[in-house]
This record gives structure tokens, C-alpha cells and sequence, in this order.
């Protein structure tokens, strides 16, 4: 499900509310509701008619009534904000122009798009198992503690267990490889992805181990680039796996593996 998908489901979603606040209001007495204090500070309701224009008070026998003007004027203003994001997703909808790889394959000239063959001779198995670039990360470079088996410095145990597990899988892949995305307003944000796999078909799949839960300023990044890659059609289960540090940094292996043979493996042609 791509963003397209999801902006057409909130569409639905808002046109049914939408009626549901209009069936509501025709429902609701007619009528405007102030408040009076008397003399002693007590809080009064009055209404006033919309006939007459006069403000009768609300006395204990009419409080249903004040309760459903109440119930109306806050139908009536999320009608509005309803009717007006309503609007704004039919010209994004009308505007919008789908950027997944098949659709900007399609409108390349021949020479420029996917080609399977050039793809299995460029990612066949011989190719897999040499040396894994380095971080193109430039962010403190001194937590890049962690070495593997092959040679590869990264941030945490559980990146560490996660590479090997891709490492021995035969997989293609780099960490943190610079990956450049547009964000709401259109410009250019350059992340780093924690494994950015690519499979022999030109799919590319990006892998997060989050750790460092309990670091505010860790969650709030993590928080903008998760904003980015659903920006950017990067999202669970499509093309985006997220796994996370257990309590006291502990890492689940097996279930890097049950991604690993579940998910992976089958999109690399094992």
C-alpha cells in the first residue's frame, strides 16, 4: 500500500464522518447558547431562539437541550475541518503522481530500465560474500566500535548480529549508505539507513535496529527519519523491516533469523 493508497482510505474514511456531524446537526435543536454569571458568580446558560432573538434561561428542565447545542456546535466545527481536509486530499489525489520503481521504469527510454538479466549477472552468488563497504555515516564515527567477523565497523551488538546474519545469508548489502529522500515541503534530507539490502531484482529493502529506547534525542531522530521514509514509500512490511533492542540491550537472534529465512530469502532467488 503505497501513499496514494492510504491518502484515497482517509478519504473514505472523512466523507463518512463528514456525514455522520451533517446527520447529527439536522438532528440537533436549533438555537445559540451564552453564559450569564449572577450575582453571587454562579455560572447561568441562556439560549437564544432563532426566531425570536430572545435569550431564555436555561433552567434545570432545558439542560438536555443545552446539551445538545453543545453536541452541535462541536459537530458543526468538525464538519469544517472535515469538509476543508476533505478538499485537500482530492487535489493531492487529483496532483499526485506515483514514484515507485515501476512507474518511473516505464518512463524511461529502453536502455535505462530494469533489466533482470543485467541484474542476476550483477548480483549472482559469485559477487556475494566480498568485502562490505564501510559507514558512509559521518556522524561520530568513534561508536563505530563494533567489528565483524568480515571485517565491517558498526554502532551496536545488534546491528553486529544482524550484518553477520546477512553476511552469512549471501546477501548484498551496505551500512549506513547514504540515502537522500524529500521530505514534506520537497527538499532534499539525506539519511542513513542502518542496511540497505538489494536483491538480484533491483528491489531494495532498508533494515532499522533500534536501540538507545530510553535516549530522547535518539527516539526524536528516529521519530523524523520514520517520518521520511513513509514520505517516501518506504514503510512495513513493503520494503522497510524495524527490529529492536530487548530489555537491557538485549538483541532476539532468532527472530533476526525468522526475518532473515521468512522474508529475505525468498526476495534473493534462495
Amino acid at each position: 500500500m503505497n501513499y496514494k493508497n492510504f491518502t484515497e482510505l482517509g478519504l473514505i474514511s472523512e466523507k463518512r464522518e463528514l456525514n455522520k456531524c451533517l446527520e447529527l446537526i439536522k438532528r440537533m435543536p436549533k438555537g445559540c447558547l451564552t453564559i450569564k454569571y449572577n450575582s453571587r458568580g454562579r455560572k447561568q446558560y441562556y439560549i437564544t431562539s432563532a426566531d425570536s432573538k430572545k435569550h431564555i434561561y436555561a433552567n434545570r428542565k432545558m439542560l438536555i437541550m443545552v446539551y445538545k447545542l453543545k453536541q452541535k456546535k462541536k459537530a458543526e466545527a468538525r464538519a469544517r475541518i472535515l469538509a476543508n481536509n476533505i478538499a485537500v486530499r482530492e487535489y493531492v489525489l487529483e496532483n499526485y503522481q506515483d514514484c515507485s520503481d515501476e512507474t518511473i521504469d516505464g518512463r524511461l527510454p529502453a536502455a535505462y530500465r530494469n533489466d533482470n538479466e543485467l541484474n542476476e549477472k550483477i548480483f549472482s552468488q559469485k559477487s556475494r560474500g566480498k568485502q562490505v563497504p564501510q559507514s558512509e555515516n559521518p556522524y561520530k564515527p568513534e561508536e563505530l566500535r563494533h567489528i565483524t567477523s568480515f571485517n565491517l565497523r558498526v554502532r551496536s551488538k545488534g546491528e553486529l548480529i544482524t550484518a553477520e546474519a546477512l553476511y552469512a545469508g549471501g546477501f548484498v548489502f551496505f551500512y549506513e549508505k547514504r540515502l537522500e529522500l524529500y521530505d514534506e515541503d520537497g527538499n532534499i534530507k539525506v539519511i542513513y539507513p542502518d542496511f540497505t539490502i538489494i536483491f538480484p531484482s533491483g528491489f531494495i529493502v532498508y533494515w532499522e535496529h533500534k536501540g538507545r529506547l530510553d535516549d530522547r534525542e535518539y527516539m526524536l531522530h528516529d521519530m523524523k527519519k520514520t517520518q521520511l521514509y513513509y514520505n517516501n514509500g518506504i514503510f512495513e512490511p513493503h520494503n522497510l523491516i524495524v527490529t529492536t533492542d530487548g530489555p537491557g540491550g538485549t538483541t532476539d537472534v532468532e527472530a533476526i533469523h525468522r526475518i532473515i529465512n521468512g522474508m529475505l530469502m525468498p526476495l534473493n532467488g534462495i
